[in-house]
């Protein structure tokens, strides 16, 4: 599994405010796939961030930094499985949000691969000796 982190910077649209948008997203080898394929882990939460703020509202009411349109935000609060194996972007309004966000995903990244590991080998008997 490896994660992929692209990062661009822009000015944005009607200030001369920079956004540094980050955008997460993972490569699943074909034998992470098979060993998510039918358990429906796409809702599964991953990383949930502990202060979740207010939402900006829009018009498709997202809350910030979720989705793929133009949206500010401060950092990543919350990502799914899907989020991480669609993509995930989020556009930050400073660069150590935009880091924040990168250390999310790296987090969500890991405990997608504990997810992996354990949906392979869920099968069968485990014994513990303590």
């Amino acid at each position: 599994m490896k994660l992929v982190l692209n990062r661009t910077k822009k000015k944005g649209r009607f200030t001369r405010k920079m956004i540094f948008r980050v955008v997460a997203c993972v490569d699943l080898t074909p034998e992470e796939e098979a060993a998510l394929s039918g358990c429906r882990f796409g809702k599964e939460v991953l990383y949930q961030s502990e202060t979740v703020g207010a939402p900006v509202p829009h018009t498709n009411g997202a809350w910030p930094g979720w989705g793929r349109g133009v949206q500010a935000a401060t950092s990543i609060s919350r990502i799914t499985v899907d989020d991480l194996i669609g993509g995930k972007t989020v556009d930050c309004r400073s660069i150590m949000d935009a880091l924040q966000s990168e250390k999310a995903a790296k987090s969500a990244c890991q405990a997608l691969s504990q997810l992996v590991l354990a949906a392979a080998s869920f099968e069968g008997e485990a014994v513990h000796e303590f």
